[in-house]
C-alpha cells in the first residue's frame, strides 16, 4: 500500500513496486533486490510518481520539501454564528455559550503569527458555527498567508447551505479539504437540521451537486442520533 500524504490518497501496488519504493524511502542497502529484478527495469519510478499526481483526487502541491516538514494545524473559529438550528448542536447554535459574532482579520493575523511558521507544513481549519458566514475573512486570511510567505493548506466543514460563485472559486483554488454536513435523506436530515422555511437538505444537496459537477473533492459528515440510528440503510 502506498500512501500519498499530499492528497491523503492510498494506492494498492504490486509487491515488487512496493519493495522498490521502500528501498528509496529508507535508503535501504537492499539494492540487490532492485538490481536483480526485471521489474525495476520495466517500470519507471518517475512514471509512477506522475501517476500519483495525475490520479490524486485533489490539486496537490509540487513542493515535495513541504511534505517532509512536520505538520502544524491552526483551527480558527471564524464564525461564532450559524444559520441552522440543529437539534443536537453542542455549540449553542455556533455561539458556544456567548454572543454571536464573527472573527476579525486582526485576531486571525495574531493567531497565524503565533502558531504557524515556514518551518512547518501549515494547515488552517475554518470552523464555526457556519464558517461561510464569514467568507470574506477566508479570503483575507489566504491573502495574508501569501504576504508573509507561508504555504498553507485550508480545510473547512460546512452545513452546505451557503454557496455562490466566489465561494466555489475559493474552494476550487484554495481548499485542500471540504466536508459537508448531511444527515441523510430529506425527511431524516430536516428533522434534525432546521433551516426555517427552506429545506437544509435541499440546500446541501445543491451544494454537493455543484461540487460534483465541477469535480471538486469533498466528504460528507453524518451525525446519527437516537431518532435516526434505526435508519442507517436509508442514510
Amino acid at each position: 500500500i502506498v500512501f500519498n500524504p499530499e492528497s491523503l490518497s492510498i494506492f494498492s501496488v504490486s509487491e515488487d513496486l512496493g519493495k522498490t519504493l521502500a528501498s528509496y524511502e529508507t535508503d535501504s542497502k537492499n539494492h540487490s533486490f532492485i538490481a536483480s529484478n526485471d521489474f525495476n527495469l520495466k517500470y519507471n519510478i518517475t512514471e509512477f510518481l506522475n501517476f500519483l499526481n495525475d490520479n490524486a483526487e485533489i490539486n496537490i502541491s509540487k513542493d515535495w520539501e513541504w511534505t517532509k516538514k512536520d505538520p502544524r494545524t491552526l483551527c480558527l473559529f471564524i464564525s461564532q454564528a450559524c444559520n441552522l438550528r440543529c437539534s443536537y448542536c453542542y455549540a449553542n447554535h455556533g455561539a458556544f455559550g456567548g454572543k454571536e459574532h464573527l472573527m476579525t482579520i486582526d485576531i486571525a493575523k495574531k493567531c497565524i503569527d503565533k502558531i504557524l511558521s515556514t518551518n512547518f507544513a501549515n494547515f488552517i481549519v475554518f470552523f464555526g458555527g457556519e464558517p461561510f458566514l464569514n467568507f470574506p475573512l477566508m479570503e483575507d486570511i489566504e491573502e495574508y498567508g501569501r504576504q508573509v510567505g507561508l504555504e498553507i493548506k485550508y480545510m473547512t466543514i460546512t452545513n452546505g447551505t451557503i454557496m455562490n460563485d466566489s465561494i466555489e472559486r475559493f474552494i476550487t483554488d484554495k481548499m485542500f479539504s471540504i466536508c459537508v454536513s448531511l444527515d441523510g435523506p430529506k425527511e431524516i436530515n430536516d428533522m434534525q437540521r432546521y433551516s426555517g422555511e427552506i429545506s437544509a437538505h435541499d440546500q446541501a444537496i445543491m451544494t454537493i451537486e455543484r461540487l460534483k459537477s465541477n469535480k471538486i473533492p469533498f466528504s460528507v459528515k453524518c451525525t446519527a442520533t437516537k431518532s435516526s440510528i434505526a435508519k442507517l440503510v436509508e442514510i
